[in-house]
C-alpha cells in the first residue's frame, strides 16, 4: 500500500486520549495559528517564522503535505485538540530514508514528553509500514530542547552535514539508523 493510500487510514495511538493522525484542513484552529505566531514557539522554526501565519497559510501548508506523496503532517491530538505536529517528509522508499521534525505549538504541553513519544511513534510506524531504516532531522543549533529530544531517541549529531541557512543561522543535522 502506498503512503497516499495509507494517509486516510492512519491513526497512531500514543496513550489513552492521545493519538497521531494526518492533519486535515478542518483541524486548523485559531489556537493552532496563534501558536505558530507566538515568538516563543516559532523562534526555532525555519522560514515560516519570517511571516505571520493565518488560517489561509496554515491551510495551504496542510493541503500541500496532504497532496505530497512523500510527506505526512501528523497532528498530535491530546485531550480532544491538536497540540502540535510531527512531519515525516522527504520519504525515499528506495533509499529507506525520511526526515522527521516536531513542533508542539500549545505551550501547555511543553516539557511533558509529547515530542519524544510522538517522534518515536512516527518512527515505529515508518519502519513498520514503509520500511524506513534511516531517519534524519535538522534543527537550529541553539535549539537545545530539540537537540536533547532527538538525542534521547538515539539520533546522533552528524557534524559533517552541518551548515548555515539562508538567514545565516547555524543548522545541525542528526541521524538515526535502525539496524
Amino acid at each position: 500500500m502506498t503512503l497516499a493510500e495509507l494517509k486516510p487510514l492512519m491513526q497512531i495511538p500514543l496513550e489513552f486520549g492521545a493519538y497521531l493522525r494526518p492533519v486535515k484542513a478542518a483541524d486548523i484552529t485559531n489556537g493552532y495559528v496563534d501558536g505558530l505566531n507566538d515568538p516563543s514557539v516559532n523562534r526555532f522554526m525555519g522560514r515560516s517564522r519570517e511571516r505571520r501565519q493565518t488560517l489561509e497559510t496554515v491551510s495551504d501548508y496542510v493541503e500541500e503535505n496532504w497532496r505530497n506523496p512523500d510527506h505526512v503532517l501528523f497532528g498530535i491530538f491530546i485531550d480532544g485538540g491538536i497540540r502540535g505536529t510531527v512531519r515525516l517528509h522527504n520519504i525515499q522508499q528506495t533509499e529507506k530514508t525520511a526526515t522527521v521534525g516536531v513542533l508542539i505549538f500549545d505551550k501547555n504541553y511543553w516539557q511533558k514528553g509529547w515530542a519524544s513519544r510522538s517522534i518515536n511513534a512516527v518512527i515505529s510506524f515508518a519502519k513498520r509500514e514503509l520500511g524506513i531504516t534511516t531517519f534524519k532531522a535538522g534543527m537550529m543549533a541553539q535549539n537545545t530542547a530539540s537537540r536533547n529530544t532527538f538525542a534521547s531517541l538515539g539520533f546522533r549529531h552528524r557534524i559533517d552535514l552541518d551548515d548555515i541557512d539562508s538567514q545565516n543561522v547555524a543548522l545541525e543535522h542528526w541521524q538515526l539508523d535502525i539496524t
